[in-house]
């Protein structure tokens, strides 16, 4: 097998977009103007830039003002009121000069554009050089003739605003307006920045140079969008065949003939099958046309025995096999090019009407958010994204929707296939109610093939869907079956978010726990791609978001930071009624103490819903906030985590013990990809399975408890047995469930139920405690030595000035203890500053652990 090479040769039919392994990254020394008129003397040397504005790129037009000063911060308050909308939809110069490498010398010499919006005529020394149609297709053009090693080169980049930029909408306390609107016309480009209702109006709708730019260099070839494909003999996983796919470029305009040299190497700490440190695969000769761009095809390159494979969160590892291209003409090299690639084979049915996913031959239960935006003005950089995909497998998630396309970095994806999560890959179509069809299909289907060649490669894309809510237009949607196909073929393609195979249409606002066992979970065993309620953050992150005289009473400073009233889709007069059930709050604070209830109780209940009827998934509407918003999020704009994201860590646990609030049962969810435990019950020993469920009275007394010995398939839920309502319980009480193999604890469980449903009010009256702890290091022993419950304690760090340290990511947190009990919770955080440990909680006053 390893010898035995089938080649295959194509002649691409788009414009191949791609990148050489050195890059001369231009991050600084640039300008920006507002372009009144056409200026081609823009990139000349002795241009006159003086009154331009110092620009941040990566970084929209928007953003260079911000960080100029020029306006108010538009995240904060109202301030987005305050900034001319007409000012910024017009047309922007960036200029930037830069000395060329003089390693390049006798290089052909390329300037690349990971991403632009919306469209950009390119200048170089005074000669345009190409021109960048779309926010999501990338650019590279041969600068070679116009630049000198060692010499001075001077870029202009003259952007232009969107074609139909649409209106500003203004939400309020009593409607979140429409959502979307023209802007559809024009994409692809950032669809949400017309606003949504978890989004206002972005002024200038984030044009400008969102993605890195960078110069880079090769010889006669340069070699392009490699992608490794990997064939597993499921259900055995014992060898994997590989094929990789590549693009070779020749750069000149006579034959060029060479070698291209092809070697993997295993992934970090690992060895290959055969003991080497590396292995090259194959060196071919390959003649190349004048300026030919060809697309080679590799199939059954090579097999790798006992592979180290890459999984999703919980699943298994993600591990990430290296690959070194080079291509060598006359004893030199032209060009390399180094990437990762996983090992691993995604497969798919739709048997009875029902999309599946299968990874390495493994059921995966996909459980995740949307994501929308990576921010609201497209400010992320590497360490942004690793910090939020790493809060989604934190979170115990699997998958995260790349909703309406509108995340392209490479950024995103490498966190990604880092962390585990599924990728599930929207095209640029909203749902047809919020914005019209594209008025340029063949720019939209260009960079659609761009997006294709640019994502594949990454293990961590498990599908592509051409519409959110809807079907694309008829030679759109052909168009899109057709490209991801040819150049992909690894991965199915859906037309449509929520119909056929898959369900969604929310519903957006909160519900109670009985509903989400009872409802959608139990009768659709389909993915269902949109379902969310309001999850108002900590009264700190609502101080950082508006003024303190707008923060209480609630008002329509709440509304433009999306907390809307039905018929808006959040409903956040229904949530205000779900936090009134645990007494009325009379200030903000009190209102956000009984916001993270709701939060925790209604987000466990709604993915633990899913895990019980054992469902093919659940993405929840939006694991990820794009500015300071009271609803739709796990964590907030700042990254602290709210109640909410505790119950979804908590729910999607792969091995997870549940109490069904609507038939009261207790149930084990195994999702591991791996069976616990299968002996029959009469060889069990002390390593078996135990369900154990306990109830305490408000006073902490404990009232009542059942168990179970138990075995724990792999992709089955085990029903164990029911919960009561015993005459001598508290009006509200709770649940503490535990999964245990002797004296290992394999899941735990905490629930409040109300015997009045959902009566909360009489928590008001529980006796306070007072926790005892010690920090060492990363670890953080917490004690209740009383004998009552400690109600959701919340932990928190703060520096000498009272503000919080940001991120940390926190083993467990707003947890509940019972009486005597102690628990551990272990953290990181990068802060470098000194700072406090605090704790809070229902019943637990705001105080310092030492």
């Amino acid at each position: 097998m390893n010898k035995k090479i089938f080649l295959y040769i194509t002649l691409s039919i788009f414009p191949i977009l791609g990148f050489s392994a050195e890059k001369f990254y231009l991050t600084e020394n640039w300008k920006l103007h507002r372009a009144v008129e056409t200026l081609r003397a823009t990139s000349l040397s002795d241009f006159d830039d003086s009154s331009w504005i110092p620009a941040t790129v990566p970084g929209t037009v928007l953003t260079s003002y911000l960080n100029n000063g020029l306006i108010p911060d538009p995240n904060f308050g109202d301030n987005q009121l305050l900034i001319d909308d007409e000012y910024f939809t017009t047309n922007f110069w960036y200029r930037n000069s830069f000395v060329i490498p003089k390693s390049y010398a006798g290089k052909n010499i390329f300037l690349n554009f990971d991403g632009i919006n919306w469209k950009a005529d390119v200048f170089v020394n005074g000669n345009n050089v190409g021109r960048i149609e779309g926010a999501f297709i990338r650019g590279k053009f041969d600068i070679t003739p116009y630049v000198k090693a060692g010499k001075t080169a001077y870029l202009a980049v003259l952007i232009h605003k969107n074609d139909t930029p649409g209106e500003v909408t203004v939400q309020s306390l009593v409607s979140a307006g429409g959502n979307g609107g023209a802007l559809g016309a024009d994409n692809p480009t950032f669809h949400a920045s017309v606003g949504w209702d978890w989004l206002p109006t972005i002024r200038g709708r984030n044009i400008g140079i969102h993605d890195n730019v960078y110069l880079s260099a090769a010889g006669a070839v340069s070699i392009e969008n490699p992608f490794v494909t990997s064939k597993l003999p499921l259900p055995d996983t014992d060898f994997a065949d590989l094929s990789l796919f590549l693009d070779l470029v020749n750069n000149k305009n006579t034959a060029v003939k060479g070698t291209l040299k092809v070697k993997i190497l295993p992934p970090d700490n690992t060895e290959l099958s055969d003991g080497k440190v590396t292995s090259t695969i194959i060196r071919v000769p390959i003649t190349l046309n004048p300026l030919e761009t060809r697309t080679l095809n590799f199939k059954e390159l090579y097999r790798i025995n006992n592979p180290h494979l890459w999984y999703p969160n919980g699943y298994g590892e993600q591990f990430l096999y290296n690959l070194e291209l080079s291509f060598e003409e006359k004893k030199s090299v032209s060009d390399t090019y180094k990437t990762t690639f996983g090992i691993r084979e995604i497969t798919t049915d739709t048997i009875g009407g029902v999309l599946t996913v299968y990874v390495n031959g493994k059921r995966i239960f996909l459980r995740g958010g949307n994501w929308g935006l990576s921010e609201s003005m497209i400010r992320f950089g590497e360490k942004e994204y690793d910090n939020c995909v790493r809060l989604h497998k934190e979170a115990n998630f699997t998958m995260i929707r790349n909703w309406v396309g509108m995340t392209s970095s490479d950024y995103f994806y490498k966190a990604c296939n880092k962390y585990g999560i599924l990728v599930w890959d929207d095209f640029w179509l909203a749902n047809p109610g919020d914005g019209p069809n594209p008025n340029d299909e063949e720019m939209f289907i260009k960079n659609a093939h761009d997006k294709v060649k640019r994502v594949r490669n990454h293990p961590s894309v498990a599908l592509y869907c051409g519409r959110n809510e809807g079907y694309p237009p008829p030679t759109l949607n052909a168009a899109l079956r057709d490209l991801t196909y040819e150049l992909d073929g690894t991965r199915i393609y859906i037309p449509n978010s929520a119909a056929d195979v898959v369900s969604g249409w929310g519903p957006y606002g909160v519900q109670n726990p009985r509903w989400y066992f009872s409802d959608r979970s139990a009768k659709d065993r389909k993915i269902h791609t949109e379902i969310g309620m309001p999850n108002v953050p900590s009264v700190e992150t609502m101080r950082a978001m508006m003024p303190e005289e707008k923060l209480w009473p609630i008002n329509d400073m709440w509304g433009i930071h999306d907390f809307c009233y039905a018929p808006s889709a959040m409903r956040a007069d229904e949530y205000i009624a779900a936090v009134n059930k645990y007494g009325t709050p009379k200030n903000v604070e009190e209102f956000c103490r009984n916001a993270q209830m709701v939060n925790m109780e209604n987000h466990k209940a709604m993915f633990e819903s899913y895990a019980a009827h054992r469902s093919n998934g659940i993405l929840m509407w939006m694991s990820h906030p794009a500015w300071p918003t009271t609803v739709w999020q796990t964590y907030d704009y700042f990254l602290e985590q709210t109640a909410g994201y505790y119950g979804c860590k908590k729910a999607c646990e792969p091995l997870h013990i549940i109490w069904d609030a609507n038939d009261n049962l207790v149930k084990v969810a195994n999702n591991t990809g791996k069976n616990i435990e299968t002996l029959p019950v009469e060889t069990w020993r002390a390593a078996s399975l135990q369900a154990t469920a306990y109830m305490y009275n408000m006073d902490g007394m404990l009232v009542w408890s059942d168990s179970l010995l138990l075995s724990s398939i792999s992709d089955e839920v085990k029903k164990c047995f029911e919960i009561p309502y015993p005459t001598n319980i508290s009006p509200v009480h709770f649940i503490k469930l535990k999964l245990m193999k002797g004296d290992e604890i394999l899941s735990d469980n905490f629930y409040w139920r109300a015997t009045d449903f959902q009566n909360y009010a009489p928590l008001q009256t529980m006796e306070k405690v007072i926790p005892t702890g010690k920090m060492q290091k990363n670890t953080i022993e917490i004690k209740n030595p009383t004998p009552h419950i400690a109600l959701m304690i919340r932990l928190k760090f703060l520096d000498k000035n009272n503000e919080r340290i940001l991120p940390v990511f926190w083993s467990d947190n707003y947890f509940s203890l019972l009486p005597h009990e102690t628990k551990i919770i272990t953290f990181e955080t990068e802060s470098q500053k000194d700072f406090r440990l605090m704790v809070e909680g229902w019943n637990v006053d705001e105080m310092e652990i030492k």
